[in-house]
């Protein structure tokens, strides 16, 4: 049915409980989450450096799960 979810996360809530319905569809279906996120090109390295964190954090927890 699906191969790919693509999964747009913000770092606020609202985003990560967007994220439930993607994980539950790609375990029922074994499809592949592509993670995104869009940072203003005026933030700071910091802004960046998080972003790219909670990215990497929410891949590590997806794999440990067995998703892609």
């Amino acid at each position: 049915m699906f191969s790919k979810i693509l999964v747009p996360l913000d770092g606020t809530s609202e985003a990560a409980v967007a994220l439930m319905p993607a994980r539950t569809v790609a375990q029922a279906t074994g499809a592949a989450l592509t993670l995104v996120t869009v940072i203003d090109t005026e933030a700071s390295a910091a802004d960046h450096t998080r972003a790219t964190a909670q990215l990497e954090g929410t891949e590590a927890e997806l794999s440990a799960e067995g998703l892609q």
